[in-house]
């Protein structure tokens, strides 16, 4: 007998295109209907150079004008205000941060204003988290409880 919270898809990612964009859905974590989730992709977007041409992150270098078009693209994508966008410098450690506990970050692209975290958790709607991998998985969470 499965688990209830067990999810089975021959298919858990799923690659769209639209809008000048490529990226991923996470049907299991969507069909939900309490988050918007997705992974984006390095094809669309406005960066140029050694960033072209998704660049999401303000660690790269890129023109943050740049990163605020592409992280408001991707927003637009998944019907989320990016000025609720909550992100942290991303380091290998234990430490998590709650959005209710750290509200000063909410919106913050300046990589000087950012404090460093290994993943963030919330428990508002409307609250997007940001997280970036190269070589690390990224996890999602969802208790559909709380």
């Amino acid at each position: 007998m499965m688990n209830k919270c067990m999810f089975s898809y021959e298919e858990p990612f799923r690659l769209r295109h639209r809008d000048g964009l490529s990226y991923f859905e996470v049907p299991f974590l969507e069909e939900t209907g309490l988050v918007s989730a997705l992974y984006s992709t390095k094809l669309g977007g406005v960066s140029q150079g050694s960033c072209a041409q998704t660049n999401l992150s303000v660690f790269m270098g890129d023109d943050p004008d740049h990163v605020r078009r592409n992280l408001k693209a991707y927003g637009d994508l998944a019907g989320l205000d990016m000025a609720n966008a909550f992100n942290t410098r991303q380091v290998h450690d234990v430490r998590i941060l709650s959005t209710q506990d750290h509200p000063h970050i909410k919106g913050v692209l300046d990589p000087d204003e950012l404090p460093s975290a290994d993943g963030l958790i919330s428990a508002a709607r409307g609250h997007v988290l940001l997280k970036y991998s190269a070589g690390c998985a990224l996890i999602y969470v969802l208790d559909p409880k709380t």
